[in-house]
């Protein structure tokens, strides 16, 4: 597992669990509940981003990028670092 900078492809044709824990610095992304790669200078926790005016999912505020093309079933920001086997049982 080493850090977030291979850009791979989630499978198609079926639902897949994304998960991104920040833990201090050390960010984990997680497919399907295992660890697929990590990044251990993350500086900026969700949470910590208070109120804003664009809420997009999918979509990045340079228009010259992409939009996700898929579905989003659930969504949510906790307060804290999720344990790996609490990861694994979402």
């Amino acid at each position: 597992m080493g850090e977030l900078e291979d850009r791979q492809q989630l499978p198609t044709g079926n639902w897949v669990k994304v998960t991104v824990n920040l833990s201090g610095t050390v960010g984990i992304l997680y497919v399907d509940g295992t660890a697929v790669g990590s990044n251990p200078n993350l500086q900026l926790a969700p949470f910590r981003l208070g109120h804003t005016k664009q809420h997009w999912l999918g979509r990045s505020q340079c228009a010259a990028d992409s939009c996700f093309n898929g579905a989003i079933d659930d969504f949510r920001i906790d307060y804290g670092a999720l344990a790996a086997a609490e990861i694994a049982g979402l």
